[in-house]
């Protein structure tokens, strides 16, 4: 399923009359830096780390999943489609680490390991399920809150949500974060 696009955004602005609508990322964003925050979602100034590849990673490795789970691809071509668009993010410039080649090409490796070895074991779901489902949660009167939910299977009144992770090493903190992610 597409993303959100403006127009929905707009109807949910007047469904909710909403003020300001937030993602776990504005979130985060909020409570690691404000000042981050202030220069990304008030002045709108992009960061300075346009080649980082992280993002783009997961977004890829999360459209390959979503396109095999809805059958516009087949198990034995996603290492090929993630191969492909793998040296196109490379081509772009992205990088895992822009201060050191050895430490960039060493992570790039180790993450496109893990990675495959990930996409190798995956199974279609064998029950009902939607991909990328957005969720919009009326928290306050004029707050907002949307997310997508990853993967979610109903099998005999029992829901299953599941959220992919893409970063190859989380601590005990990433994990808690993430809990409040899927909580919400």
């Amino acid at each position: 399923m597409p993303r959100l696009s403006k127009e929905d955004y707009i109807k949910i602005y007047k469904k909710y009359n909403a003020k300001r609508v937030w993602s776990f990322s504005r979130i985060e964003t909020y409570k690691q830096d404000k000042y981050e925050y202030f220069l990304k979602y008030v002045k709108k100034i992009p960061g300075d780390r346009q080649d980082s590849a992280y993002a783009p990673y997961g977004t890829l490795v999360h459209d390959i999943i979503e396109n095999f789970y809805n059958k516009q691809i087949k198990l034995e071509d996603i290492q090929n489609e993630f191969d492909k668009k793998s040296l196109e993010l490379e081509m772009l410039g992205k990088k895992f680490d822009r201060t050191d080649d050895l430490k960039n090409e060493k992570i790039k490796t180790d993450y496109e390991a893990c990675v495959k070895d990930c996409l190798n074991c995956l199974v279609p779901p064998q029950v009902p399920f939607k991909t990328e489902l957005p969720v919009v949660v009326d928290i306050a009167q004029g707050v907002v809150l949307i997310g997508y939910i990853d993967l979610i299977e109903i099998d005999k009144g029992k829901i299953t949500i599941t959220d992919f992770k893409t970063s190859t090493i989380y601590s005990k903190t990433d994990m808690q974060n993430k809990v409040i992610q899927l909580m919400l």
